[in-house]
């Protein structure tokens, strides 16, 4: 007999329904497992291969190395340095897996028992979904499949984590992720978050440390350090719990352990950067010839002529001496004055910088500028926090006045600045600049300014320390703007270049972009075309008198006259360029020719077409800052021109060089004699004419002012034997800066610049090429002087232009005598361009 075990032999019924329940579970988990195994072959179809990751290169950025090799500037759509995984420290090994998953080194892709606890909790009504990924699973995730919520991407990704397994080392596979992963503020990967956050190497990132950067991949922007910085603090407790539970490090250890400081790089991407303008031109010549993609992902290694040194002096110049030319404009009011009250606006202030705001600020360095009238919410969201430092200018509150501070009868008073995360008093000295417009009296007192609830940026002089209150300085962003060239005249590299006040407020780079009149720094060529071309010297006389051009086409007449109106009779040569006589220019022009001019001019490095006409005497071409830096280059280079050199290679990951310039030997546009006594003459610009700022440079130096006309457009450019820099100030929309010149505007910038690039370097004369005599001559006429006369002056010549004849003896001179044809046929452009200093 033969017993079946079925339910009707059953008697209980109790029992024959437990069967079947048991029967149906097992029939059903039966079909799950054929449900699940059919899904997995049909998912399996098609994947990515998994053997691509053994050569898989994550996305690198562009480094550009400056001339001695360090780093001045990245490109990247992925920050990251991929780094191998023994130079990543013990801690940052361990607190990445008591963080993401602790037990790496023993499943084999997938997590089972997390799978199963993830799926429980997920059917739970209103719990929070959960994942239950293995560092596995995250790094297929990032690499071979993308972040969608789908149960059909969970599925391809359990299939990739278990082949990956398979195919590649557990310590292959956590290399990987930790160059993979994402950390926040645009950095990806171990190294690049360790040296924005801590200024550390992979290999010398601490147990504190590693549990802050371990905190960072489970929400980058919610735990980020810098703005949620009590967010941060509880899952780095956390973490560091997590390590003792799974016994990476000892209780004592977790005891021990302080949330880390962040080192100042932390705060890096809230200001400009003063490589950018440089590093954007690079940027955009290398785009040229490889593309955007190449430069943003293959990790290529620029090196450029560029000096970090040079480069951050340029920067700070530049910035210095736009803010004192807007400042002599007068002071165009606080950002938000009369809104809202005091106590309104520090709150709002504070709420912005988030959790945890002492020490910081709310900065709009480096971001482009709000315009005037922003609402209070767009302006505090548009601003980025920023430790609170000297030199820095942050958005304050008005939050009290004390118009009665001071001692004595000189009391100007004081008005206290909130600042969010701390307090500074601004003095009547930090703003008694702030005229109300250029020319008006100063401010005898703080509150003839500012006043109580006014929203304003104070640039701090002094951090808030020990509950005393800081100091700081009125701030106002310019609307002037500028730009700076310096080349090193022995090897023609472009060793700094500035193209406005601030990259990021507009990464228009006026260096290399922007063509203006550059006025009177034209001259220098002029001079020097006629000096190599007709054989004049610094003696030759000519008469600065008026003259009218008659324009045969259009009936009409052209009327130059001198920067001050007056005309000074017959001048030497030296005397004419050291006070930027206008009228003796056009003479000379006149005298060498329209064409030859050109063709001396792009010999000595001007690219750009020039005008047909006498006007270009005065600047009345378009020129950028950095071909006509580069002419004179030409001059303190003893006649040598040649092309100026920003790039000087291209590499690719590997070191493989991409490409070199091809450089062309120099050519000699002019005779180092004569290139000699330009430079002679232009020194006596800086000695005694319109570039007498330039003196403060204590070392020889010969340079030009420029002014075109009402002050559009200010210039000065000039050099030693070691450096040539040219600079340029001026609006962005051609208008007037009424008051300024080039000795004024400009020539400031460029003495600034340049004793920071002397400094410790020796003075150094410009040396006399062979062909060069000095002679006396009779200062009147500029001829050699009368036997007995005793008013003579030394002079400079080259050879072949000294003077022959001796000066008469009424001590005159015939000036240069005009062409027969003095009503001269050419196009005229622009009668106001007739005006140079």
């Amino acid at each position: 007999m033969t017993l079946e075990l079925r339910p009707k032999n059953i008697r209980s019924p109790w029992l024959r329904w437990g069967l079947r329940l048991v029967y149906l579970g097992l029939a059903g988990g039966a079909l799950c497992v054929l449900f699940l195994v059919g899904a997995l072959l049909y998912y399996s179809r098609g994947l990515p291969d998994v053997e691509q990751l053994r050569s898989y290169s994550a996305p690198e950025a562009t480094r550009v190395l400056g001339r001695d090799g360090k780093l001045a500037a990245e490109f990247f759509r992925e920050r990251r340095t991929d780094v191998p995984i023994a130079e990543v420290s013990q801690p940052m090994r361990e607190a990445i897996l008591a963080a993401e998953d602790a037990d790496f080194y023993e499943h084999e892709g997938l997590d089972y028992w997390g799978i199963l606890r993830a799926a429980l909790k997920n059917f739970r009504p209103g719990s929070r979904k959960q994942g239950a990924s293995t560092i596995t699973q995250q790094l297929v995730k990032n690499v071979l499949l993308s972040p969608e919520q789908t149960y059909s991407r969970k599925l391809k990704e359990w299939i990739l984590a278990r082949r990956l397994e398979q195919e590649l080392t557990k310590d292959e596979i956590f290399e990987l992720y930790l160059n993979q992963i994402y950390f926040g503020h645009g950095r990806y990967g171990v190294a690049e978050a360790a040296r924005f956050l801590f200024g550390v190497k992979p290999s010398a990132i601490t147990l504190e440390q590693a549990a802050v950067l371990a905190a960072l991949p489970k929400n980058p922007a919610g735990y980020s350090p810098v703005r949620h910085r009590d967010r941060c603090a509880k899952r780095w407790r956390w973490i560091l719990d997590q390590m003792v539970d799974k016994g990476f490090i000892e209780p004592a250890a977790r005891e021990a352990a302080r949330f880390p400081d962040l080192a100042a790089s932390a705060f890096e991407d809230t200001v400009g950067d003063p490589t950018g303008y440089y590093a954007e031109h690079v940027r955009r010549f290398i785009a040229e010839k490889y593309g955007d993609d190449k430069v943003l992902e293959d990790g290529l290694r620029v090196r450029c002529a560029m000096d970090l040194k040079l480069q951050a002096a340029a920067g700070e110049a530049v910035r210095t001496g736009l803010e004192q030319v807007d400042r002599r404009t007068g002071y165009r009011g606080p950002w938000i004055r009369g809104q809202r009250s005091a106590a309104d606006l520090q709150q709002a202030l504070t709420a912005a910088l988030g959790e945890r705001p002492e020490g910081l600020g709310l900065t709009l360095e480096g971001l482009p500028p709000p315009e005037r009238g922003t609402e209070l919410a767009a302006l505090l969201g548009a601003a980025r926090p920023l430790r609170l430092e000297p030199g820095t200018t942050y958005l304050a509150v008005v939050a009290a006045i004390d118009a009665k501070a001071g001692k004595h009868r000189h009391r100007k008073g004081k008005a206290v600045l909130d600042l969010g995360g701390g307090r500074a008093e601004l003095h009547h000295a930090g703003l008694a600049w702030a005229r109300k417009k250029r020319g008006a009296r100063r401010p005898t007192n703080v509150s003839q300014v500012v006043q109580v609830g006014d929203l304003i940026e104070a640039r701090l002089t002094a951090v808030p320390a020990d509950g005393n209150p800081g100091t700081a300085e009125l701030y106002q962003r310019p609307i002037v703007q500028g730009a700076l060239v310096a080349i090193d005249p022995a090897t023609r590299e472009v060793v700094a270049m500035v193209g406005g006040y601030d990259f990021g407020q507009s990464p228009f780079i006026r260096a290399v972009q922007a063509r203006r009149q550059p006025g009177s720094s034209i001259k220098p060529l002029v001079y020097g075309s006629a000096m190599a071309l007709k054989n004049y010297s610094p003696a030759t006389i000519v008469d600065d008198s008026p003259e009218v051009y008659k324009n045969a086409l259009r009936g009409s007449s052209w009327r130059p006259k001198n920067f001050d109106g007056n005309f000074r009779g017959p001048l030497r040569l030296r005397t004419a360029l050291t006070h930027s006589v206008n009228m003796v220019s056009i003479k000379i022009l006149r005298d060498v020719g329209v064409k030859p001019f050109h063709e001396f001019a792009r010999k000595m490095g001007i690219e750009t077409e020039l005008p047909g006409n006498l006007s270009l005497a005065l600047g009345s071409a378009d020129l950028t800052p950095l071909e006509l830096t580069n002419a004179y280059t030409s001059i303190a280079a003893g006649g040598r021109a040649q092309a100026p050199l920003l790039v000087k290679e291209v590499e690719d990951r590997e070191g493989n060089t991409l490409w070199k310039p091809e450089r062309l030997a120099p050519r000699q546009a002019m005779k180092p004699a004569t290139a000699y006594v330009l430079a002679s003459m232009m020194g006596s610009v800086i000695a005694e004419g319109t570039g007498k700022r330039a003196r403060a440079l204590g070392r020889p130096a010969a340079g030009k002012t420029g002014t075109s006309n009402r002050a559009r457009n200010t210039w000065f450019v000039g050099f030693t034997p070691d450096l040539v820099c040219g600079v340029w100030v001026g609006r962005d929309d051609n208008k007037p800066l009424w008051g300024e010149a080039g000795g004024s505007a400009a020539c400031p910038i460029w003495t600034a610049f340049m004793q920071r690039a002397h400094q410790g370097k020796p003075i150094r004369a410009f040396g006399q090429p062979p062909g060069v005599t000095v002679m006396r001559i009779d200062p009147a006429s500029g001829l050699l002087p009368r036997p007995g006369q005793t008013d003579t002056l030394e002079e400079v010549f080259a050879e072949g232009t000294e003077p022959t004849q001796t000066a008469p003896e009424d001590g005159g001179a015939a000036p240069l005598a005009p062409p027969e044809d003095s009503s001269l046929k050419f196009l005229m452009q622009d009668k106001d361009k007739d005006i140079r200093d």
